[in-house]
């Protein structure tokens, strides 16, 4: 009998192979999901896999409203929102989607009075969910900056029930996972669990969020000023002091028109934001969060820390906020 070559039985090796040495290659290969599971892995924060699970949810989710936002600036021009896609159509969406696989009890959605809690025919989950669904300026919707911010909690109610008001009055350092989808020209999802900020890119043929093999976000130390002009020249205390400092250096403001836009340039470019009227358990509370994992401060227009400060029986109070790489002393 003939014998078989074995050159023609072992298969080459692949050529990537050579290359798992480069950390770049290997982290743009990780998927969001993947990249949670490790992260879970390292820090587990629930023994049930229920975050992880919700979390791949939320970033599923953000496949749909892209593809959405997409769609609407057909008709016009990228990123328009304002007839074509609006924040309760988003709001919807998400609370379907959200409420019927079991992981969370409560939701609370920035432009909605009353919480929502899940169908009575669905289990009842673990989790809180904050979000505000569609953030963009409502002043000009044809701007193409838009976003969707989400802040988790563990409730506080006795698991497999129905959430309670309870479940809502929050610190905001007992959140567990924070981020936000950015919808522009790349769509991109922010997120951490406490263990930094990572952020990934939708591909627009595989449909997955590949991580940026760069680095976890760390906010760059620069001058500038973030928010609306009309703020900054009236904002006092210790925003005040803030805004002087980075005015001494810089004279320059700037503004999106959107809250998620600003925090985004500051996170990727430095400088401090400032805002008033923010709501504090679904925009606030996130980006603190976000903020300080990224080596940044984030408080309140007199100095306190966001972090420190709880919603108690107001889910809808709003704060003022300065965030950022600023040096002054609090």
């Amino acid at each position: 009998m003939q014998t078989v070559d074995p050159q023609w039985v072992n298969s080459p090796q692949s050529p990537i192979a050579e290359l798992k040495s480069l950390t770049a290659l290997e982290k743009a290969g990780v998927v969001f999901s993947a990249h949670v599971r490790q992260s879970f892995r390292l820090h587990p924060s629930d023994f049930t896999g229920e975050l992880v699970r919700l979390l791949d949810d939320l970033s599923t989710e953000t496949h749909s409203i892209s593809a959405l936002v997409n769609e609407g600036s057909e008709h016009i021009q990228y990123g328009y929102v304002g007839n074509s896609l609006n924040a309760e159509f988003v709001t919807q969406q998400l609370y379907h989607a959200l409420s019927h696989d079991g992981y969370a009890c409560v939701f609370l959605f920035k432009d909605h009075a009353k919480p929502y809690t899940c169908p009575s025919n669905m289990p009842h989950g673990d989790y809180v969910i904050c979000l505000s669904p569609l953030e963009y300026d409502y002043l000009c919707p044809q701007q193409s900056i838009c976003g969707t911010l989400f802040s988790v909690y563990e409730r506080k109610s006795p698991t497999g029930l129905p959430g309670r008001s309870i479940d809502l009055q929050q610190s905001a350092k007992e959140q567990v996972a924070s981020g936000y989808c950015l919808y522009s020209s790349t769509t991109t999802f922010f997120y951490t669990m406490g263990n930094g900020v990572y952020e990934f890119l939708l591909h627009p043929v595989a449909k997955q969020y590949f991580q940026n093999p760069s680095y976890h976000l760390q906010i760059p130390k620069t001058k500038t000023l973030w928010g609306e002009r009309s703020y900054i020249r009236n904002c006092e205390g210790f925003a005040r002091e803030v805004a002087n400092q980075v005015l001494q250096e810089n004279e320059k403001t700037f503004h999106t028109g959107s809250l998620i836009g600003d925090f985004d340039n500051v996170l990727r470019m430095g400088g401090v934001l400032l805002a008033r009227n923010v709501h504090f358990l679904c925009e606030a509370a996130p980006l603190a969060y976000i903020m300080e994992q990224a080596n940044g401060q984030a408080v309140t227009s007199e100095g306190k820390r966001i972090l420190d400060i709880e919603a108690y029986n107001d889910p809808h109070k709003k704060i003022d906020i300065v965030m950022g790489n600023f040096q002054i002393d609090l």
